[in-house]
């Protein structure tokens, strides 16, 4: 049967805080956990320091863990998914074409989409690109005006 030995690790301070309690809890030395964990000589002392001489890397991290008969258990905190879920955005899913074994996401179709926009202008003269940017225009600008006339307040 496991025993929870640090009920909550919410940030690195906390993380280091429950190996240190670890270390005393089983009567050993730096020394003693560097040649377990199989760390340099003095490492184990630098991670350990208050404050840290130097940062635990993740593999250092699950060396140490496993040379204390630790490990880490990951678990839903409500409390902060509640806080999250507003500004979660969905994943945009992939999308098959033509039943194909490819698959094609949105941003590809944008990508193509915008290569062959940018083919198509260099091929137009100065004058048919500066026609097509004032239609343009004149379309943003209508659509502009239909809004002012539906929402008065909004045009002042």
């Amino acid at each position: 049967m496991s025993r929870i030995l640090a009920p909550q690790v919410a940030d690195y301070s906390s993380l280091i805080r429950a190996v240190r309690e670890r270390v005393a809890e089983l009567g050993i030395t730096h020394e003693t956990l560097d040649a377990i964990s199989g760390l340099q000589s003095g490492y184990a002392s630098k991670l350990l320091a208050d404050p840290p001489i130097r940062r635990i890397g993740p593999l250092t991290l699950f060396i140490v863990l496993q040379s204390l008969g630790m490990s880490l258990s990951l678990v839903e905190d409500r409390k902060w998914m509640e806080r999250a879920e507003t500004r979660l955005v969905p994943r945009k899913t992939p999308r098959m074409l033509r039943g194909g074994s490819t698959t094609f996401t949105p941003d590809y179709y944008s990508r193509i989409s915008r290569d062959g926009n940018e083919a198509r202008m260099i091929k137009l003269t100065p004058a048919r690109r500066k026609a097509i940017a004032r239609n343009a225009a004149r379309a943003r600008w209508a659509k502009a005006a239909a809004r002012a006339d539906s929402n008065p307040a909004a045009g002042r």
